[in-house]
C-alpha cells in the first residue's frame, strides 16, 4: 500500500482535491455525492452555491490502459454541505481476489486525509464523508454511519 501513498497527484488541484489511485488495469470509478447531485464519469461537473466540482481524470475507462491509474475530482472553492466519497469497481479486468486502492482528500489549506481500502467484491463502497466548516475553515470528516 505504501506505493499508492507515494504516487504523485495527477490532474487539477483547485481548493480541494479528491484523488483515487490504484495499481492494476482495472477500471475503478470515483464518485462524490454533493448536496446538488453526483460527480462521476456520467456527470463530470456539479455546481452548488456557485462552487463547481470537476472530474478531470477518468483512467482505464478505455484504452490505453494504465497500471498506475488515477481518478481526480477537484473543487474551484471549498464546497459547502456534506459530501460522500464512493469508489465503484466498474471493470475487474485482472480478476484478482483483492484490489487495493487509496483515496487522498487534500484541501489547499488545512489538513486532509488518506483512506486505504480494498475491493473483495464489485459493490460500490462508501469511503468517506466530509464537510467544510466555514467558521473554523477546516475540513471535517464524519463517521460513515452518521
Amino acid at each position: 500500500m505504501e506505493r499508492v501513498k507515494n504516487t504523485p497527484m495527477q490532474g487539477q488541484s483547485g481548493k480541494l482535491r479528491v484523488q483515487l489511485n490504484w495499481f492494476t488495469t482495472d477500471d475503478l470509478d470515483l464518485h462524490i455525492q454533493t448536496p446538488n447531485g453526483e460527480i462521476y464519469f456520467g456527470n463530470k461537473a456539479i455546481t452548488h452555491n456557485n462552487i463547481t466540482g470537476h472530474l478531470d481524470i477518468d483512467a482505464n475507462a478505455g484504452q490505453p490502459f494504465s497500471s498506475c491509474p488515477a481518478e481526480n475530482i477537484y473543487f474551484d472553492a471549498m464546497p459547502e454541505g456534506k459530501h460522500e466519497v464512493f469508489v465503484n469497481l466498474y471493470n475487474n479486468r485482472e480478476n484478482k481476489d483483492e484490489l487495493n486502492f487509496t483515496i487522498q482528500i487534500s484541501p489547499e489549506i488545512g489538513v486532509g486525509k488518506i483512506f486505504d481500502s480494498k475491493f473483495t467484491n464489485k459493490e460500490k463502497q462508501l469511503i468517506a464523508i466530509f464537510e467544510y466548516d466555514k467558521d473554523s475553515k477546516e475540513l471535517k470528516f464524519h463517521k460513515k454511519s452518521e
